[in-house]
Formats: structure tokens, C-alpha cells, sequence
């Protein structure tokens, strides 16, 4: 969702050097996408020693002129102060304000801040620095390597390929659960001859393990961890089932259709115009609690999604057939 607002500040300032500084998993994605000119990488939640060592390093090439800070945390307002910038623009939150030379205020509906798609928020940081929005969403690169690679396991003749990506690294609260992935898995393998691919990260293999022991068709996997491989996998594929995670995000950059199954989350701050697929989401009145653990312990916002209510619009988007000129309505 960072890929708009990089695009925008490339077309804005085509001589200067753009730097991103990120976790290794947001500079992953990024990746390959001509509109930057380094990338420095930083663990997430950094201690005050590696963020002095990263500033120093990016002080020592480069005279910094502006720092667009995209995240909300005080850290990353700290990192662009460190960094010596002369402009320094991010939303005014977390306590962070007097870190900024010029704040942005958030989406608001009179005192009250409102949910807003990631990629408009980010391009408004941009427009406030200078430059001018476009109409094109989100995008990403993906390498030939990773397309090779792919390839060697989904040849060109492989029937429809569904992607399924379990996990949700925000919390158990956005994770639907691993034994109706596997039947939802079962159902349209059965249905369509699809080859279905499991996407799982480090850290999330005991997902993996409970997928896979529920479902009775073979999965097809690449696990090295590589952010270019699950790029691949998914631009390879059909149609990708995901909870609200990072992999929905990505198909949507690829032109990918999602079924996404959302549960805790606001979707005000996801829901993106380009993206192509269905919302699979079931009302409640403690929803959308935005906590990674559900504070009342029924987890009912994932608890009644059925995977008939997944399967029925994933058949859908199989039938449509062709997914690049797919139906854009998301429901």
C-alpha cells in the first residue's frame, strides 16, 4: 500500500535519491519497483543502538532533505529525526507531534479518527510534501527468478491454481481456521481439478502443520521464506483465499482476485478500489475490536463464517475465467 505514494514521489522529484528505511518484510515487497534508489533495512522495533548506527550510515552518503514517515509509531518519527532530514511529515499521533516540522492531520469526522485506506494516507503525506497524486493503485515487482522457480512446480498447464494463506501475523484474532481452509481446499480442488498452494511463513508453522494434516488434497508449497517467492506464488495463481493479511495486499498489486475473510478488523482501512474479490465478513456488535486477541474469548466475528460462505463466491471468481478482466466489485 506504500507503493502509490513511492510511485508519486518518484514523478515528483526525479533527481533526487530516494531511500526507504523498513523492516526486511516491507523492503521485500518492494522490491524491484524502479522508484526508489536504496533501501536500508531495519528490525522491527529496533533498540536506539541499531537506529543510531542506521542513521549515521545514511548521513554519512547523503544530505537529507525531506522524510515522508509513513508508519504511525513514535519510533519511526524518532528514526526521521535522526536522520537529520529538514522536512519531517507524518500524521500528528502517538505523542510524536513535536518530532515533525509538518503534521498531517488524520481522517477525522469532527474530534473522531476514522479509518482510512493505507494507500490514501500515505499519499496524502506525499502531497503535502509536494507532489501530485495519480489514479493508479498499488504495484509491485516481480523478479524472473522467482518466476522460474514457480514455474518448476505449477508448469504453464497446471488447471486453475488457488492460493491459500492461513496466517495472519497481527494476531490469532484474524485467523480463520486452518481445518475450514483445508475444507474449503478439498471442496474446490474436488469441483475444479485446482491445484491448491499453501502460503506459510517462518513462524507460522504450526498453522502449517494443521492445514495440512485436515486436508486430503495435496498442497503445493515453496518454503524458503522469500518475500519474491510468495510474490510469484501468488501472481501465479487464480485466486488467492486469505485472511486479512499481507498476502491480500499483495494480490492486490498483482491484479490477483481475493477472497478475503475478515473478522476483528475495521476494512475501512483495507478496502481498496482496485482490488478485485469478495469480503467475507459476518456483523457483529463487538466488531471491529482491532485487537489481536479477542478480548471476550468467543472469536465469534471468525467462528461464524462457514466455509460455504468462502467457497461460494471463491467459484465465483474460478468461473469468471479470466482474472485480469474480472468484475472489480468487491462485496
Amino acid at each position: 500500500m506504500a507503493s502509490p505514494a513511492l510511485r508519486v514521489a518518484r514523478a515528483a522529484w526525479p533527481d533526487h535519491k530516494i531511500i526507504l528505511i523498513g523492516t526486511p518484510a516491507a523492503c521485500g515487497v518492494l522490491a524491484g519497483l524502479p522508484y526508489y534508489d536504496e533501501a536500508v533495512t531495519i528490525p522491527p522495533k529496533a533498540p536506539l543502538r541499531i537506529m543510531t548506527r542506521i542513521t549515521h550510515h545514511i548521513r554519512s552518503k547523503y544530505r537529507v532533505e525531506t522524510a515522508l514517515i509513513l508508519p504511525h509509531s513514535f519510533r519511526a518519527a524518532l528514526l526521521a529525526w535522526m536522520t537529520g532530514a529538514s522536512r519531517r511529515i507524518g500524521l500528528a499521533l502517538n505523542g510524536r507531534g513535536w518530532l515533525l516540522t509538518e503534521k498531517v492531520t488524520p481522517k477525522q469526522d469532527g474530534n473522531r479518527i476514522i479509518p482510512e485506506y493505507m494507500a490514501f494516507e500515505y499519499m496524502r503525506l506525499v502531497e503535502a510534501a509536494g507532489g501530485q497524486a495519480d489514479r493508479v493503485g498499488p504495484q509491485l515487482a516481480v523478479s524472473e527468478t522467482a518466476r522460474q522457480r514457480v514455474s518448476e512446480v505449477l508448469p504453464p498447464d497446471t488447471g486453475p491454481v488457488i492460493a491459500l494463506a492461513p496466517g495472519a501475523a497481527f494476531g490469532p484474532s484474524k485467523r480463520w481456521y486452518p481445518e475450514r481452509f483445508a475444507a474449503t481446499a478439498d471442496q474446490l480442488a474436488e469441483t475444479y481439478g485446482a491445484t491448491c498452494v499453501l502460503l506459510t511463513g517462518p513462524g507460522e508453522e504450526i498453522i502449517r502443520e494443521a492445514v495440512r494434516q485436515a486436508t486430503h488434497v495435496p498442497l503445493v508449497e515453496i518454503q524458503d521464506g522469500r518475500i519474491e517467492t510468495l510474490k510469484a506464488l501468488i501472481e501465479r495463481s487464480d485466486l488467492l483465499i486469505t485472511n486479512d493479511s499481507g498476502p491480500r495486499h499483495i494480490a492486490v498489486a498483482l491484479g490477483i482476485p481475493v477472497v478475503c475473510i475478515m473478522g476483528p478488523t475495521s476494512p475501512d482501512y483495507t478496502h481498496s478500489p482496485w482490488e478485485k474479490g469478495t469480503l467475507v465478513r459476518v456483523p457483529m456488535p463487538c466488531a471491529p475490536c482491532q485487537q489481536p486477541v479477542c478480548p471476550l474469548g468467543h472469536h465469534a466475528c471468525m467462528r461464524e463464517i462457514t466455509v460455504e460462505m468462502v467457497v461460494d463466491p471463491a467459484r465465483k471468481w474460478l468461473k469468471n475465467g479470466d482474472r485480469k478482466h474480472a468484475d472489480t466489485t468487491a462485496t
